[in-house]
């Protein structure tokens, strides 16, 4: 998604959250709390969360809005790996906690559709293709997390399952992108060379982007694999857990 693109009200609401003038961005631990957003009350309660806007929030705290009321323009604001708008809808279902709620899109049938999880979607329609990935020659994923020690090394190997074709070797490939979305636990290189932290004890750092618990405990890291190849039309994707140190223990 460029940057500067229309951000559109998905719904009619209230806009209940403005925040603005943020020009940073990148995965660095200082840009955890930069991001440029747009919370929107809809009448029944939930929020719309639009976020890594760039600065220069069309609408103000108080402020109604209608559907397609345009808000913001996408950035690249925040905590964040590249130009993207994320959208959430969540409710509140308890004093302090709240949960997302699914989405339909209200496009392509009068029905709409619902977003399926490791589906891509996208201007023009992508064929998902597996990927498998090893490191140093042994199989890793979700399920098989890659251990290190700290300050440990390992390469990643990416195979391309295409249908109707041997496994190809795409670890170098112009289609295939690596990045940790956690440098407090791992680094990665754009070849797929990860680096655990050398530092045994970063709870504090990890804790300032990543209370929720969403990345595992303190000593979790994770490494992203994107492919895509726009001539053929094919995506990829694979996420893989890194566990530094002893923090499978914790």
């Amino acid at each position: 998604m460029p940057v500067g693109s229309a951000v559109l009200a998905a719904r009619e609401g209230t806009v209940v959250r403005v925040r603005d003038g943020s020009r940073e961005g990148g995965l660095e631990e200082r840009y955890g709390g930069a991001a440029n957003e747009v919370i929107v009350l809809h009448a029944d309660g939930t929020f719309a969360s639009y976020v890594h806007l760039s600065p220069g929030i069309a609408v103000r705290e108080g402020q109604a809005v209608k559907q397609g009321d345009r808000i913001a323009a996408s950035g690249n604001t925040g905590y964040t790996a590249g130009p993207h708008l994320h959208f959430d809808v969540a409710r509140r279902v308890e004093p302090g906690r709240t949960e997302t709620v699914p989405i339909r899109f209200g496009v392509g049938s009068p029905q709409g559709f619902v977003p399926e999880q490791g589906q891509f979607y996208g201007g023009k329609p992508k064929r998902t293709v597996a990927l498998a990935v090893s490191a140093n020659g042994a199989p890793v994923s979700e399920q098989a997390p890659l251990q290190l020690a700290p300050g440990a090394e390992a390469q990643l190997q990416v195979s391309l399952a295409a249908p109707g074709a041997p496994p190809a070797d795409v670890t170098r490939a112009a289609a295939t992108q690596f990045f940790s979305p956690t440098g407090w636990a791992t680094t990665v290189d754009a070849h797929g060379a990860v680096t655990a932290s050398p530092t045994p004890d970063y709870a504090a750092a990890y804790a300032k982007i990543a209370a929720s618990g969403a990345f595992g405990p303190p000593g979790w890291g994770v490494v992203v694999v994107r492919y895509e190849d726009a001539a053929k039309g094919h995506f990829g994707f694979a996420s893989v857990p890194v566990v530094v140190g002893d923090a499978a223990a914790r």
